[in-house]
């Protein structure tokens, strides 16, 4: 497993074409060639908005997950050229976003969990040997979970921005 597992945001462009794009678009001087360049940026600042807005989803699903709040903490959102990306960096949090196949896990692991819950670190180990471990999509589900709330509601902003921008140049 990576280092972070993370969903992409696939809202995804060459940044060196876009560039070319918004020259040739503004240096035909024409209305619409300028309109049409004016509308990448807002939809960088949606991307980017959210984006935050699903890691900040993601890290409340997390703490409900989490005994000690450090997976919640291992959530963010970075660029990685032009993709969005949520992530988390925990070692564990894909295998509890996910779930995982009957396994022996390392009881080293699992003893400081155990010993706050007062249960014996061997039985958890057993029982997950035996059923493995049941997914909680806390980190795949905050994507659903925001466009439900989210989306309209951002497309609406994005759309504004974009036709104030345009008036501008009427």
């Amino acid at each position: 497993m990576p280092a972070t597992m993370g969903l992409r945001l696939d809202m995804e462009w060459d940044e060196e074409r876009m560039a070319a794009l918004r020259r040739k678009l503004r240096a035909q001087n024409s209305r619409v060639g300028i309109q049409f360049a004016c509308t990448a940026d807002p939809v960088v600042d949606f991307v980017g908005w959210y984006g935050a807005e699903v890691a900040k989803t993601a890290r409340r699903r997390a703490a409900e997950h989490s005994d000690t709040g450090k997976m919640a903490r291992s959530v963010g959102f970075r660029w990685e050229g032009t993709a969005g990306v949520v992530y988390t960096s925990s070692r564990y949090g894909g295998f509890v976003d996910k779930g995982t196949r009957p396994h022996w896990p390392p009881i080293k692991a699992l003893e400081p969990w155990a010993r706050r819950h007062g249960i014996p670190a061997f039985l958890i180990a057993r029982s997950i040997a035996r059923k493995g471990t049941k997914p909680t999509h806390w980190l795949s589900g905050a994507f659903e979970e925001t466009a439900r709330r989210e989306l309209a509601p951002g497309m609406r902003r994005l759309t504004g921005q974009i036709e104030e921008r345009w008036r501008r140049f009427r």
